[in-house]
């Protein structure tokens, strides 16, 4: 699956697979809606991209190009109505029938299949699938040997006996990324992902592709359960509009860069634009339930994780994602919200699929399988690793953390589960400062000259500790150079709210 860039130019309509080799083409500028979404989100969702006048196909549309006229059309929808089940096992089977199908089908045209294996529900739930398919399965999993992740998904391979292929990133991130590498990764990436996201995969996936034809990951299986509504709250399962302000807070802008970095807050004009977006997407289907329409919401936000790392890494290792397939994401729409409250569809599907796997305790504290009075006590410890998630989150994006920096640093960093594993940015932080300094930046403009300076600024482990913002620096470093552009001061806050 390779995403796809289209403009109008010249009296003519472009296309292509990669979307800086169109803009280098055209001698097109950055767009200020796609800089505006890379420093909020540190990625891009469809169809915006990071250049002017091209567009991203989205999910479910087609584009067609006749006398001259350029039209966009959708040939898929996602709403379904809500399906009748007596119990939830028996919407446990019907789901995993369709994700075990699906694996199939993908498997069937490329044979030799690697999956995704960590320590939570989504990849397991996709390894047991491959198993259940009547494959000889193989998985892999990226992280320190100690790592949770690594841990528990030797624990599933050693009990299923399958294949495992570990990645020990304490071995492999020894080096710095260097110029060369940093504009491959920019070029496979378009400027959508910052370029060290895919830095690993860039270690990983080529080795990989040795002796595999395809690599299944799991973007989209929180759709098989409560994840993408709970911002919800009192508003799940009810036939009205979306909370859309709980979905800009709590899912798209969680990482919005201070606004002392800018000399103009045009954060209201991205904000006002997602909205807008959002809200056309929720009332594509009258009468849909708030969780169907965060579903719907969740699909759209996949083009800017799952699709971004599948397209960027396609000729390492071709990928899928099997839960975003259309008949998978059908399926878990029309699920009723009740039996996907916490995880409990989920663990009777993996171990309707696979008995022995769903034993293994997850990384979140409790077992892959239904509950019983065997296994209860994990159950209470996973429901409150779960509270003290929802605490921390409601008090980093209410409270700007007020409660959880009063806690000591032994238990803040006990209170969910993390899968990071992996410091790609943490190293480009630290290796790119001579791209960034700001007397010579192409980009120097886009940001106040204090503001910059102060982000900029302090040793290599103040770097490391705001790698997340200055790796988008970087990004967008990286891209003015290689179109030999210098945005103005006002380039920001010159995008359209829509």
């Amino acid at each position: 699956m390779l995403n796809l860039y289209y403009g109008e130019y010249d009296g003519g309509l472009y296309v292509s697979t990669n979307a800086i080799s169109l803009a280098r083409a055209l001698g097109l500028r950055l767009d200020p809606g796609g800089l505006q979404e890379l420093l909020a989100r540190k990625v891009l969702l469809a169809p915006t991209t990071m250049f002017a006048g091209l567009r991203r196909v989205n999910i479910g549309e087609h584009i067609r190009y006749r006398g001259g006229t350029l039209s966009r059309g959708k040939h898929w929808h996602w709403y379904e109505p809500e399906a009748k089940y007596r119990n939830l096992r028996e919407a446990a089977d019907a789901a995993a029938a369709v994700v075990v199908d699906r694996v199939a089908r993908y498997a069937a045209s490329a044979s030799l299949v690697v999956s995704d294996l960590t320590g939570g529900y989504d990849s397991r739930l996709l390894a047991s699938a491959v198993h259940a398919a009547g494959l000889e399965p193989a998985v892999t999993v990226n992280g320190p040997p100690d790592h949770p992740d690594v841990r528990i998904s030797y624990q599933v391979a050693k009990a299923m006996q399958w294949d495992m292929r570990h990645f020990d990133t304490q071995l492999l991130l020894t080096a710095a990324i260097t110029p060369d590498v940093q504009q491959e990764l920019l070029y496979r990436t378009n400027g959508e992902l910052r370029f060290t996201e895919m830095y690993l995969q860039r270690l990983v996936w080529p080795i990989l592709g040795q002796d595999f034809n395809l690599h299944l990951e799991g973007s989209g299986g929180p759709l098989l359960r409560y994840m993408p509504w709970s911002q919800e709250f009192f508003g799940i399962g009810r036939q009205r509009l979306a909370n859309i302000d709980n979905v800009l807070n709590f899912r798209l802008l969680t990482d919005v860069p201070p606004p002392s970095l800018f000399s103009q807050d045009w954060l209201p004009v991205l904000r006002s634009r997602l909205r807008s977006r959002l809200q056309a997407l929720c009332r594509e289907q009258p009468g849909a339930l708030t969780t169907q329409q965060c579903d719907a919401m969740h699909v759209w936000k996949m083009t800017g994780h799952g699709s971004l790392y599948i397209s960027s890494g396609y000729d390492w290792l071709p990928g899928a994602a099997p839960y975003l397939s259309a008949g998978v994401v059908k399926t878990a729409i029309a699920l009723p919200w009740t039996m996907c409250l916490t995880s409990r569809l989920q663990r009777q599907m993996i171990y309707d699929l696979s008995p022995r796997a769903a034993r293994v305790v997850t990384a979140y504290g409790g077992p892959a399988e239904p509950t019983s009075l065997r296994n209860l006590h994990l159950v209470a410890l996973q429901f409150a690793k779960r509270g003290t998630h929802l605490v921390d989150k409601l008090d980093r994006i209410l409270l700007n953390g007020a409660v959880t920096k009063r806690l000591p640093s032994s238990f803040t960093k006990h209170l969910y589960y993390s899968s990071r594993t992996i410091g790609a940015g943490e190293q480009a932080a630290q290796g790119f400062r001579e791209l960034l300094v700001p007397k010579t930046m192409f980009s120097r403009r886009l940001y106040d000259a204090e503001g910059l300076r102060e982000v900029l600024s302090g040793s290599d482990d103040e770097w490391q500790a705001r790698s997340s913002l200055i790796t988008r620096l970087e990004t967008i470093e990286a891209l003015c150079r290689e179109l030999d552009f210098e945005p103005e001061a006002d380039f920001l806050a010159s995008a359209p709210p829509e």
